[in-house]
């Protein structure tokens, strides 16, 4: 996970504001989205490519991690009907958002429902008390959606996540609290990008965005 986040680089940051934004549940335009970035919209638009952004047949954003495309994973926040794009993104993403979500996602094996109430601080409630999701173990971040996303689902039994892993090689199967660990990388990544913009705002007397 470190390493993601590093190859990342710069991406990172505008891939969480970007979340914040398609929180809001309605379609963005590629030059509001430039506009909250801070960045040029050609920049934007290159942005948007190399993180597999979705786009509608205006040419406006809907899905990037967050998305409005239906999914295996159905995502509420601040009574937003969204999805996310992995298992993963629904644990990361109330920490990243800084919001509490509803959760109902689906066993690809057996097709049994998954239900978690997910706040910043980890899961609150969980149905059943047996799900785990599975979290690839190499990753490639010119490609989040194929080596990050496609693996990651949740499970209602151990056993039905046990044969998924037996016919994905490179998965793990991981517990919430344990998902939690890995997940520490981005809060610590987070936290140093604010540190950095506070000294930068006080030895350069500009803004960080």
């Amino acid at each position: 996970m470190g390493r993601l986040t590093a190859d990342l680089g710069p991406d990172f940051i505008s891939l969480v504001k970007v979340l914040g934004l398609l929180a809001w549940g309605r379609p963005l335009g590629v030059d509001e989205v430039a506009g909250e970035l801070h960045i040029l919209l050609q920049d934007t638009k290159d942005f948007l490519t190399r993180m597999g952004a979705e786009l509608d047949k205006e040419g406006n954003l809907i899905g990037l991690g967050l998305t409005s495309v239906p999914t295996r994973h159905a995502f509420k926040v601040d009574g937003h009907d969204l999805y996310t794009w992995c298992a993963g993104d629904t644990l990361l993403f109330p920490l990243l958002l800084g919001k509490t979500a509803n959760v109902t996602s689906t066993d690809p094996i057996s097709g049994a429902k998954i239900r978690l109430t997910i706040a910043p601080e980890g899961v609150k409630t969980m149905e059943p008390s047996t799900a785990v999701l599975s979290w690839p173990a190499h990753m490639d971040a010119k490609d989040l959606r194929g080596t990050v996303c496609y693996p990651s689902n949740w499970f209602a039994l151990g056993e039905t996540a046990e044969q998924y892993a037996s016919k994905h090689p490179g998965v793990a199967i991981l517990a919430p609290d344990e998902f939690r660990e890995v997940s520490r990388f981005f809060e610590r990544r987070i936290r140093d990008s604010s540190d950095a913009c506070g000294t930068e705002s006080r030895t350069a007397g500009s803004s960080c965005h």
